[in-house]
């Protein structure tokens, strides 16, 4: 895993190579790096210059769309040649491919930040506090707003946590006679009321019913 050091040191800048898909089922391989503060506020600033230039200054999305366009661009390197960018034609070139695609943009983002997120672990440290009422704002949430506004790497945390706290759970669950873990018990489905058994008595008959002898005979 890269450390902040050894990326400040210039010795191990880039990801490892990996491929990703975009559109129509594409696929390629692509490096990233992280971007410096500069390099930040220069997608901050194309971001805005990309809203103004369509006619919406102040528009908070298309603002977010040409900042995450931007860092795509920055931070994307030929894996075979860390030299060359991976989108030499620029963000506003990727933003109108149709092979990439703006939910393209933000996958592509998304990887680069996690990867960031791994050279300065210092962004993902919370204290006991913090973790806790992190957990609370998200439980008690009716909208993803506080789990998509935490950083990619906390995110992962958050959801690595859980899963393994249900893990846990599952596994002990099983072991008691619960639910197992790998072949879970299907829903039970409402079963039809049972049908009454029918009677083996024989009718009975009043005293003064009883039959004389012959009385059947005419």
């Amino acid at each position: 895993m890269p450390t902040f050091d050894s990326v400040v040191a210039g010795t191990e800048q880039y990801s490892a190579p990996r491929e990703v898909e975009l559109r129509n089922e594409i696929r390629v391989r692509v490096a990233y790096r992280p971007l410096s503060s500069a390099e930040d506020a220069e997608a901050e600033t194309f971001g805005k210059s990309y809203a103004k230039g369509l006619g919406y200054p102040g528009d908070a999305d298309l603002e977010e769309r040409g900042r995450l366009a931007k860092r795509v661009v920055l931070s994307f390197v030929d894996p075979d040649n860390t030299s060359a960018p991976f989108f030499p034609m620029g963000a506003e070139a990727i933003l109108k491919d149709r092979r990439i695609g703006a939910e393209r943009i933000v996958y592509l983002n998304e990887l680069q930040e996690h990867y960031e997120d791994q050279c300065v672990p210092s962004r993902l440290r919370l204290s006991d506090g913090e973790f806790h009422t992190q957990l609370r704002a998200i439980a008690g949430a009716d909208s993803p707003d506080p789990f998509v506004d935490m950083r990619p790497g906390l995110r992962w945390i958050f959801v690595r946590t859980t899963a393994r706290l249900l893990v846990d759970f599952l596994r002990l669950s099983s072991g008691s006679g619960g639910t197992s873990l790998s072949t879970p018990s299907p829903p039970s489905l409402p079963q039809p009321p049972p049908r009454p058994a029918p009677s083996t008595t024989q009718p009975s008959i009043r005293p003064d019913e009883t039959p004389s002898p012959g009385s059947g005979e005419s």
